[in-house]
């Protein structure tokens, strides 16, 4: 009897055994489909991190561009960095738009925060010469894919083309100035709202607005002088504006203000011809030595506003001043 029931037993048990082997084989197959499916969310979450950050530097990724056409078809090429991150320069792209010529060549510089690197045509491989009086267009290619590129120009030996880089949210078009004697009452940076020569000291400066933006004179406008041989740079801020119209015959003033941190800005509107007094360049605002002689790159910080009110600054190159 006792066998009987020995015998019997045995079937229960390998059942019991065959259901225990059949859960401990359900349970390393879900584990293994749980630890594939948090791989895969895992990965997405990555990439979608990654993207993140990329756009988050592209955006941030802030760089001038000036060409100086040289003799014989070449072209110095100075990028300056005004961002906080690296820009790496992959790809430059020229564009013959009187022969309907396409050209690329690829880069390899890196543009450190806050300072400035200068491409020669000499160095770059394979480059052809451009063409006397021809119309072009540059396109320069950063890793994050911005692209910098300055209206078309006419390659005539000594001219100067500069584009400035800003928020990528600014859609209706970037600031722009000119120093034309002919549109403005004072035709160049002097040391009096008279025109005379500038010699160091304070800088009037008279501009037109000719963006299609209106931008703003506030306590944060600056005028900086880069020396073109030692690398410093001399800042001063904006001390008084006035704005001016041609009556056919003469430069009548309109309007005139001081401005400081307490008191309000300015609106200069497209078309507008004002003056600007600032106060003597230092290389360190209120406490250093005045600008001294030289050669000098200047260039004008402005704000503006987007669609949204949002606020930007632009940097705006003026030109090359000697004293």
């Amino acid at each position: 009897m006792n066998r009987s029931l020995c015998r019997q037993a045995k079937p229960t048990s390998l059942r019991r055994n065959k259901r225990g082997i059949s859960t401990v084989i359900g349970a390393v197959f879900f584990f293994a489909i749980a630890m594939t499916l948090t791989s895969f969310f895992y990965e997405v979450a990555q990439n979608q991190i990654l993207m993140q950050q990329y756009d988050a530097q592209k955006v941030t990724e802030n760089v001038d561009a000036r060409l100086q056409i040289l003799s014989g078809g070449g072209v110095n090429i100075t990028l300056t960095n005004r961002g906080p991150i690296v820009a790496s320069v992959s790809r430059l792209w020229v564009i013959d738009k009187t022969t309907n010529t396409h050209r690329a060549y690829t880069l390899d510089t890196d543009v450190h925060p806050w300072t400035t690197e200068v491409i020669t045509s000499t160095s770059i491989s394979g480059w052809q010469a451009m063409t006397e009086n021809n119309e072009y267009t540059i396109k320069v290619v950063t890793s994050r894919g911005n692209i910098l590129e300055p209206t078309p120009f006419t390659a005539v030996t000594g001219r100067t083309v500069s584009v400035t880089s800003y928020p990528p949210w600014v859609s209706d078009g970037v600031m722009a100035v000119s120093t034309s004697s002919s549109e403005t009452p004072v035709p160049q940076i002097s040391r009096n709202d008279k025109g005379d020569p500038y010699d160091g000291g304070k800088v009037w400066l008279s501009l037109k607005n000719t963006g299609s933006i209106t931008f703003f004179l506030t306590f944060q406008t600056r005028i900086v002088f880069k020396n073109t041989v030692t690398g410093k740079a001399y800042a001063s801020r904006l001390d008084k504006w006035e704005i001016f119209t041609w009556t056919g015959t003469r430069w009548d003033m309109v309007s005139s203000g001081v401005i400081s941190w307490d008191k309000a800005s300015r609106a200069v509107y497209p078309g507008n011809v004002f003056v600007v007094e600032f106060e003597t360049p230092q290389e360190a605002p209120g406490h250093a030595s005045n600008i001294p002689s030289g050669t000098y790159w200047v260039y004008l910080r402005l704000e503006g506003f987007d669609d949204n009110g949002k606020s930007y600054f632009q940097e705006v190159y003026y030109g090359t001043l000697t004293f």
